[in-house]
């Protein structure tokens, strides 16, 4: 929902409840059939992360996210139809919310994920961190969250640690 609200000089404004979907990402976005498909990501600490596959209204995977806020679900691709492209969607639910309604956030971006034998490797640009096929703000967005980390996934210069080096390679390969 977008909405647009006129703030008034020396008046405190308070904006609350806004809930931004997961993040989702896969190490590679081509994998076998009858392969275990490791997806994670961060969304709202010790909340309910459901996953959406494809057109599917109904939740295929369901995990609690750390008191940090990440997430992993181990996803079997044995009953996906092969050589095809898959959706996967997140969205996350709080057990507490507003009256007697859970507080849900909206679908966050979709991952692609070819499951086939045809070519299967790992993620075709190193700097695309969420796995959609493009380097952009999402991705710059996964990297500042793991700064100063020593996440694998986001150290792109595999130096050991996600720093300025890192983002270089992130803007290199900058696609938008």
């Amino acid at each position: 929902m977008t909405t647009t609200f006129q703030v008034t000089q020396n008046a405190v404004t308070n904006v609350g409840n806004i809930y931004l979907p997961p993040t989702i990402r896969a190490l590679v976005n081509r994998i076998s059939p009858n392969s275990i498909l490791s997806l994670d990501g961060t969304t709202v600490p010790n909340a309910s992360v459901n996953l959406l596959l494809d057109k599917s209204k109904i939740p295929t995977g369901t995990t609690t996210a750390s008191s940090n806020g990440s997430w992993e679900i181990k996803y079997a691709t044995a009953g996906l139809t092969p050589e095809i492209y898959h959706q996967f969607i997140p969205f996350f639910e709080l057990s507490q919310g507003f009256g007697a309604m859970k507080a849900k956030s909206g679908n966050g971006l979709a991952l692609n994920i070819f499951v086939g034998n045809n070519q299967v490797t790992d993620r075709k640009t190193l700097a695309d961190l969420n796995g959609d096929g493009k380097v952009n703000i999402a991705d710059f967005s996964m990297l500042l969250y793991r700064w100063g980390s020593s996440d694998v996934v986001a150290d792109l210069n595999k130096d050991g640690k996600v720093n300025i080096a890192d983002f270089s390679v992130l803007l290199f390969n900058w696609t938008g």
